[in-house]
Formats: C-alpha cells, structure tokens, sequence
C-alpha cells in the first residue's frame, strides 16, 4: 500500500475521479485513519456504486457493525477493489490517497480470512505488517485492533525503535496472531530468534513507496 497523488485499482478509479471532480476529493483527504476527520467528527463516507456490505458475505455481521459504528457505512473503493484478492491470498499492489482507508483495505480481508479459517487465536503469528515509521506502525495496530469481535480474539504486538526492546520480547514469546514493526526493529527481533514465520499466511508492506525512499530496501530484502 502507499500513498500517491492518484489511486491506482481499475473499476474504482472511475468513480473516485467523478468524487473528486465534483469537489468531494477534500473528504477523502481530510479523514484520519481512525474514521475520524481531524476536527473530531465521524467520517463522512462516500457512497461507492458497489461498496454495500451485502455484496461482501465474506465479512462478519459482527465485524460491519463494528466498521459502521467507525464510520465505514460502505466500503471505500480501494476496500472494495483489494477485498477479494487479499482474502484469496493473491499479491497485489495498489495506491491511494492519504485517508482513502488503505489500513482497513488489507486489515479488514485479512483478519476476515484468518477468522474464517479458525487461525485467529493460536498465538502463532500469521500475518506482518511493515510500515516505514513507529507513527505509522501505531495507526496500524489501532486500526486493526478495531476489528475484533472481542479483546482477546487474537494478540496484535507491535514493534519499533528507541524504547527498550524487553517488553517486546516478553509479548512475543507469550505468543502473538498479528505482528506490526519497523523493518530495523523487526531485522533485531528476526537476529534474537524471537520470531517464527511458520505460520505466516500475510505480509503487507505499508507506505512501500516510502520505505524505498527512506532506504530500506536492503532491510526489507533482508526480513524476506
């Protein structure tokens, strides 16, 4: 996922182009991560032709009323597009602008995918977020955390730089189902043994654009 000034998946680019030309571009870019605008009011959704939670089976009763009481009343257009292919556990890469709700575009599949498999809960990790920053990596872990059905339905740890690293690895030896970090951070807790892939069934790299720029290629080649 990253962010770019023009979106990039196919059929929903149409209809967000039409937003935008119409002057409802400005709601995209003013809704924080959180479906919460920065003024404190809840996320005016757009509604897409074909973003009804009913043409979703695949995501839980429980999980919409969670997404709409976050402001989600349809899904957003890079939702909609990268639902299918992240659930099917297909590579993709797709672009959008800042507050477009890419969090909940690879989140939301593949916590649906992990539930509906039963592997949710084996404190064994299955899936990895990389962000290129701590800040981002927290927003990361917030966004996610929204979408349990109750607090301990899977552990979600994350990972990042300048702060002791014990209680990091306190949590991850007490097993954990989603795993959010830093690549530097993450490349010290792969060198200490704290880490198993195993289990691994997603590994999404957030804001990549970013982390190519910021250079860490090299750290990214190195985790995988």
């Amino acid at each position: 996922m990253s962010n770019e000034s023009q979106p990039f998946y196919p059929k929903a680019e149409a209809n967000f182009r039409q937003k935008a030309e119409s002057g409802e571009e400005e709601l995209l870019d003013d809704q924080g991560v959180d479906g919460i605008t920065d003024e404190g009011q809840p996320l005016v959704n757009i509604q897409p032709t074909d973003g009804e939670y009913s043409s979703f089976p695949e995501i839980h009763r429980r999980t919409v009323d969670v997404l709409k009481k976050c402001g989600y009343e349809f899904l957003f257009p890079i939702q909609q597009e990268c639902f299918y292919p992240i659930y099917q556990r297909e590579d993709i890469i797709a672009r959008d602008l800042t507050g477009s709700g890419k969090t909940i575009a690879f989140g939301l599949p593949t916590v649906e995918y992990l539930r509906r498999n039963k592997f949710l809960g084996t404190r064994k990790v299955q899936a990895i977020v990389l962000a290129p920053t701590r800040e981002l990596a927290l927003q990361v872990t917030k966004e996610i955390e929204k979408l349990k059905h109750y607090d301990t339905e899977f552990k979600i740890v994350t990972v990042y730089g300048g702060v002791n690293i014990e209680e990091q690895v306190r949590q991850l030896k007490h097993g954990v189902d989603i795993f959010v970090g830093t690549t530097g951070r993450v490349l010290d807790h792969i060198d200490r043994g704290n880490i198993n892939f195993e289990d691994l069934k997603t590994l999404v790299l957030d804001e990549a654009d970013q982390m190519l720029k910021l250079g860490f290629k090299e750290d990214v080649d190195k985790i995988f």
